[in-house]
């Protein structure tokens, strides 16, 4: 299955029922770890490969709905995705947030770093 195939599914299960389905019927997806992971994933630029990572801040309704702060980050060559979270010390103050990070965005002793991991 291709990445976009995989992420899609995902989101929407086979029928229209996966977690993304009703995770959107919930009154905080606005702010919630589903909308982030739809909307990462979204991005052309997440489709094509470009991006790194993402950072958020989001709800986590595994965590009793508290704010968290987070990572998305595609795992080369397979069809999924890692995310890690923990809980804000910022809380809901900093509100809802997704940052696409791409290679070119990162400084250039972080891309040796990543380089030198991945040769």
């Amino acid at each position: 299955m291709r990445r976009q195939e995989a992420d899609k599914w995902h989101c929407y299960g086979e029928h229209g029922n996966g977690i993304a389905y009703f995770a959107r019927k919930s009154p905080k997806y606005k702010v919630s770890g589903s909308r982030a992971l739809e909307t990462t994933q979204a991005n052309p630029d997440w489709l094509r490969g470009d991006i790194v990572y993402a950072e958020v801040h989001c709800t986590s309704p595994a965590l009793g709905d508290v704010w968290v702060d987070a990572m998305i980050a595609p795992l080369p060559d397979q069809s999924a995705t890692l995310i890690e979270f923990a809980a804000s010390p910022r809380g809901a103050g900093e509100g809802f947030r997704v940052q696409l990070i791409r290679l070119q965005d990162m400084s250039l002793s972080r891309r040796r770093k990543i380089i030198d991991l991945h040769p």
